[in-house]
């Protein structure tokens, strides 16, 4: 119960690198925030809206590996429940890649 509301409390945040905009996602991939500096828009729509997706994307890869971490903690490496929560995450958010400007 208490690795339930652990993970339920996850949110990562994660800043692009040159600092235009930042997004906070939940456990479950939820996009919770974006925020946006006057640098980010002076980008064009296309590399804004890349930028964001890009930003949701290793936010969410991040908030499901901490949550895979505290199940893991819970209830060890080896528990079918982690092994299956590592399965979903690797689904439905792969392990981004770097970040293109244009």
């Amino acid at each position: 119960m208490a690795a339930r509301i652990e993970i339920q409390g996850v949110r990562e945040r994660v800043v692009s690198p040159r600092g235009e905009l930042s997004v906070v996602v939940d456990a479950s991939g939820r996009l919770l925030d974006v925020g946006l500096t006057d640098a980010a828009l002076r980008l064009t729509p296309g590399a804004l809206s890349r930028l964001i997706l890009e930003m949701a994307q290793k936010a969410q890869w991040a908030a499901g590996e901490r949550a895979v971490q505290v199940a893991a903690e819970a209830f060890g490496e080896e528990d079918a429940a982690v092994a299956h929560l590592r399965g979903e995450i690797a689904q439905l958010a792969p392990e981004p890649g770097g970040v293109e400007y244009s």
